[in-house]
């Protein structure tokens, strides 16, 4: 029999037979931008201009395709910053960008990191930006509100600066 726990302690049986345990944890924000999904997507696709905008993640370097590692810098507000190299799980033109990567090694603490925009209208975009964790350490990390708020609080910070940046006339 196999269980796997979320952070609520739900279990489901698969059908393997083999005991696991599975811990996940979901961070999301949002926010409306006044512009187009063109315009949006174009500034999430200039790598090169990230430092020049965004508070949250410093760097992003590679090719923009799907199965492509590429390395993202991001600098918290609680520590001095990490270096990742993950993968691009999702590419969809004015819709999606999502990455999968890890801590150290897999199933330890792995995340999957989404931008995701939502057309509301020809010029307003609902963008959401989410993580989702999972892995062995997932109880203690959830057992740090601070890293969890601290998480939202920069995930917030990148948004306004995305909606600063779009909203701008050029």
């Amino acid at each position: 029999m196999k269980f796997a726990f979320d952070r609520l302690g739900k279990s489901r049986k698969n059908e393997t037979g083999v005991a696991t345990i599975r811990f996940k944890k979901e961070i999301s924000t949002e926010i409306e931008i006044f512009a187009s999904a063109d315009r949006i997507w174009q500034i999430l696709m200039d790598f090169a201009a990230y430092p020049q905008w965004n508070p949250y993640i410093k760097e992003i370097s590679g090719e923009a395709k799907v199965g492509s590692k590429i390395k993202v810098h991001m600098k918290p507000e609680w520590e001095k910053g990490v270096t990742l190299h993950p993968r691009i799980i999702c590419l969809e033109p004015r819709k999606e960008f999502t990455w999968k990567g890890n801590f150290f090694f897999p199933g330890l603490l792995d995340g999957e990191h989404s931008f995701i925009l939502e057309e509301i209208s020809g010029h307003r975009v609902r963008f959401i930006q989410k993580e989702k964790f999972s892995g062995i350490a997932i109880p203690f990390i959830s057992v740090s509100w601070s890293i969890e708020k601290g998480t939202v609080r920069s995930f917030g910070d990148m948004n306004s600066a995305l909606k600063k940046r779009a909203e701008k006339v050029k």
